[in-house]
């Protein structure tokens, strides 16, 4: 079983756009969002098997954090303990669109508790330069890869229960890396690391494959302390 979660809040733009592409890659999609965000919410309804967890507004700026990403993950893996869950688990974010293969790679990998799986990302600024790129399947569109020591956009392990709580003292810029603690990764710098294809710096977790990638719509990096940019345009 593969179980997505993700924190949705104020991102029903590209929710909307992302969730009926995902879907069929997951047996379960959580969505974590807050009573204010009642778009979030009419989105979730439209799908079975999306399961949508409301918090009070309140908890995004616990314990004074401008975007207290963990303690809505958290939630999560507060349901997940409540059923005995213990199979796969995707930390993903609203704005990624993931491969029509990445269910079968996720079921086929080996049952190895404690490691981190990932994939590689393209990042697409605009709707545009996707669009452009989803009617020609033309790579040269793809650029650079994004290189990353923490690839929060995919976070895939097996899930145990009570060993993956989240830091609830970092805002979601910091929570990714910290999270990779859990896997005996103690020596992180904060640094987002991006470089060249031709320069890659080493990675604090396995690939899933060598070939398939996930998308992030949308600039990077602007919206780590809650949402800034503007409404993503997806129209042609």
């Amino acid at each position: 079983m593969v179980t997505g979660i993700l924190v949705s809040v104020n991102y029903s733009d590209f929710l909307a756009f992302v969730l009926p592409r995902n879907i069929s890659q997951f047996d379960k999609i959580i969505v974590l969002t807050i009573k204010s965000d009642k778009e979030c919410q009419k989105i979730c309804k439209k799908y079975k098997n999306v399961l949508c967890l409301v918090f009070e507004d309140e908890i995004i700026k616990k314990n004074n954090k401008s975007f207290n990403k963990g303690a809505l993950l958290n939630k999560a893996l507060e349901y997940l303990d409540s059923i005995s869950y213990s199979s796969w688990v995707v930390f993903t974010d609203s704005d990624i669109l993931f491969p029509d293969t990445f269910k079968n790679m996720v079921d086929d990998l080996p049952i190895t508790p404690n490691v981190l799986f990932s994939l590689d990302r393209y990042d697409f600024e605009t709707y545009s330069q996707y669009f452009e790129f989803e009617k020609t399947s033309d790579l040269s569109l793809l650029g650079n890869k994004y290189y990353c020591s923490f690839a929060g956009y995919c976070q895939v392990f097996l899930y145990r229960k009570n060993q993956y709580y989240l830091t609830e003292y970092a805002d979601a810029c910091d929570v990714d890396w910290i999270f990779l603690k859990k896997f005996g990764r103690t020596r992180l710098s904060k640094r987002k690391v991006l470089c060249s294809s031709a320069n890659p710096k080493p990675h604090p977790f396995k690939y899933i494959s060598d070939t398939e990638y996930v998308i992030h719509l949308g600039v990077e990096g602007e919206n780590h302390f809650g949402r800034k940019t503007v409404t993503f345009k997806f129209d042609n």
